[in-house]
């Protein structure tokens, strides 16, 4: 009887462990790994960004002392990713703009007509604008229409064989989706210790 139930069991746990293995749609979903979901600059996690700059890059928080404004630049390391880049920013918009150049307001805006529009589904405050390079590299930036004027400004540079088969576009825009609730304030920012990590912006 012994021998039974320990077979059961192990028949029993190998079907959970292959059940777990796949989504409710029939799609493979792979485990998360904690070395992805670690945060690499306050409110910006590696697994957010391991696509185009791979699994160790290298990372420069930046909070730029006496205006509200916060920068993690991001470049690959690793042989496969070589040359990719990410840069993410948020902070007031007037400090956006002269930290960055004119995104929001100017001659190089993208709220004035050069860009291309975006919504968030379920986020009604706010707008986003980003470039139409159709090239290795694009701009997302979003108004957070909010009481301090804060904004957001993602860049992405794919290196040469990744362009092949993804859009920067997609991933710029993908990531200020993923960063606003705490760029535009309606969140406290993750992994974000002042006494540690660069101030995030405000």
């Amino acid at each position: 009887m012994r021998r039974i139930v320990t077979q059961c069991f192990s028949v029993v746990s190998t079907l959970l462990l292959v059940a777990g293995c796949f989504s409710s749609d029939g799609g493979v979903t792979a485990s998360a790994s904690p070395a992805a979901d670690r945060w690499i600059c306050p409110g910006v996690r590696l697994s957010d960004v391991s696509s185009v700059v791979g699994e160790s890059p290298d990372v420069d928080p930046i909070g730029v002392q006496g205006i509200s404004f916060f920068s993690c630049i991001i470049d690959a390391a690793d042989e496969g990713h070589a040359n990719a880049s990410v840069r993410i920013n948020w902070g007031k918009i007037g400090d956006n703009d002269s930290s960055l150049g004119a995104f929001f307001k100017g001659g190089r805006s993208l709220f004035d007509g050069d860009g291309v529009s975006f919504g968030i589904d379920g986020v009604e405050q706010g707008e986003g604008a980003r470039t139409d390079n159709e090239g290795r590299g694009e701009t997302a930036a979003w108004r957070c229409d909010d009481e301090k004027s804060r904004g957001i400004v993602v860049d992405v540079y794919l290196n040469e064989e990744h362009a092949k088969d993804r859009d920067p576009a997609v991933d710029a825009v993908n990531l200020v989706r993923t960063v606003r609730p705490w760029a535009c304030g309606e969140q406290p920012v993750p992994n974000y210790t002042p006494t540690v990590t660069p101030s995030p912006g405000y």
